[in-house]
């Protein structure tokens, strides 16, 4: 609890000083803010927290469980009891005179419709024990002393919880890697906007040299027409990805966490972040991995429910203490008539005999979940070993990618300086400029996407390896 209210401390300190500079972020601070803004994050930590409260809960089954009741009740109408006419002083005979006499205490349909029941059956008499109004107050403690399913529970508790904080930990590694490819895709379409600024600002100067040039009679008009067309798709071009732009910078709010009103603008380029070239090949170490973890807690949770099934067989032992006092009256003045005093303590123990083999299938059902479990477990590190081969290869034809699109960028502005300068001195086209630009504007976006595509890869590995942080 302790490194986690540092960390909690850490990270809030981070998320002010980012508001104190204004929303200017770096992919760390991008990262630090997602950690306490991103909605998936903060649903894992009540999880987290749900899980430590219902540890609490089963911690206070093993404490004293104490109630008081008090109850108040009308008797409208009292069941009756049935007593042999033996059963009173003197026999049939006996009762006989008394209902006569209309003096029978216990009898309380009156002597007229007592002597009728009578009539008819004199070996039975219907008997009404209570009166109209009782009152009960009542306290009551229980102390268990030993219950195997209990135990058991509390150790189940604290795996439960165990599971909240690796989930968590999936979570926070998730969002961690959505928001390096929403920082990436900001930061590449910010590269693209910039290399259709250059190329139109480049593409503008030589169209008005041509148009000039035109208009004094040096070139023909088909060259200021190649040319205009040739710019006019830059523009169209460089307001796609203005727009482009804008939507991922969007989508980096999302997975950040932040409101779609706020304004947010990156720190970086995309040129700070270099993929270096693979050397040997990296080792997996499965317990990196988060789910790789979550199915070990879930297994762990199947063997103590395969526990909690046999130590449910073992009788449970409890102690126990009432005390109260109650109340009775044929009129409503129990609150102000004595009271009678009643108390008792005792222990009790529950013997569990026979219960239709439910335990017993129930722990059956434990061991299958557990080599459900076990056979996750050898699927997850099989497709954790492809994965970051694949993860391995893909990174490898990325930066292979990269290292010949660079190349090529570099000759495409070398065929445009050319082509740029021989126009000038009159013995070039504007065909060839504008083929030129066309190519140089290709091997630029081909180069900051693979630039891209290496950063996502770099990533994906890093997470098949179990190495992001």
């Amino acid at each position: 609890m302790k490194s986690k209210f540092i960390l909690t401390a850490i990270l809030s300190a981070s998320y002010s000083l980012l508001m104190a500079q204004g929303n200017n972020f770096t992919l760390q601070q991008c990262v630090d803010y997602a950690m306490i803004n991103s909605s998936k994050i903060q649903n894992a930590v009540l999880d987290e927290q749900l899980a430590a409260e219902k540890v609490k809960e089963i911690k206070g089954i093993g404490l004293p469980q104490a109630k008081l009741s008090h109850t108040v009740v009308d008797n409208t109408a009292i069941q009756q009891a049935f007593l042999p006419s033996s059963a009173f002083s003197g026999g049939t005979a006996g009762l006989l005179e008394l209902l006569k006499a209309g003096s029978d205490p216990v009898l309380k349909g009156g002597a007229e419709q007592a002597l009728a029941e009578f009539a008819k059956n004199p070996d039975i008499v219907p008997v009404g024990f209570g009166v109209k109004y009782n009152l009960i107050t009542q306290a009551s403690v229980t102390q268990l002393i030993f219950d195997g399913s209990y135990l058991v529970g509390l150790q189940a508790a604290k795996t439960y919880k165990d599971l909240a904080i690796k989930s968590t930990q999936m979570n926070k590694l998730d969002v961690i890697q959505n928001v390096h490819k929403a920082y990436y895709m900001v930061l590449v379409n910010a590269e693209r906007k910039k290399i259709f600024t250059n190329n139109i600002s480049r593409l503008d100067t030589i169209f008005r040299q041509t148009k000039a040039l035109n208009q004094a009679g040096f070139v023909e008009k088909i060259e200021v027409t190649r040319l205009e067309v040739t710019f006019n798709n830059l523009l169209v071009e460089k307001m796609k990805f203005d727009n482009l732009y804008d939507l991922s910078v969007e989508l980096l709010k999302f997975q950040i966490g932040m409101p779609s009103s706020e304004a947010l603008a990156v720190s970086q380029k995309i040129t700070d972040f270099q993929v270096a070239q693979l050397s040997g090949d990296p080792q997996v170490s499965f317990g990196n991995r988060p789910e790789y973890g979550l199915l070990q807690t879930q297994k762990a949770l199947y063997e103590l429910d395969l526990k909690n099934q046999k130590f449910a067989r073992l009788p449970s032992v409890a102690a126990f203490g009432n005390f109260g006092f109650n109340n009775g009256s044929n009129k409503f003045d129990v609150y102000t008539t004595k009271n009678y005093e009643f108390s008792n303590i005792g222990l009790a123990i529950n013997m569990p005999l026979f219960d239709g083999f439910q335990k017993y299938r129930k722990g059956q059902q434990a061991k299958l979940n557990i080599q459900k479990t076990n056979n996750s477990i050898v699927a997850l590190e099989k497709g954790i070993a492809i994965q970051s081969k694949v993860a391995q290869i893909q990174l490898k034809n990325s930066i292979e990618t990269l290292n010949n699109q660079r190349s090529n960028v570099t000759l495409a502005e070398e065929v445009a300086r050319v082509s740029k300068e021989k126009y000038s001195k009159g013995v070039g086209s504007s065909l060839e400029v504008t083929n030129a630009e066309s190519e140089l504007k290709t091997a630029q976006i081909n180069y900051f996407e693979s630039l891209y595509n290496s950063l996502i890869n770099k990533v994906e590995l890093d997470a098949a390896l179990g190495t992001l942080k």
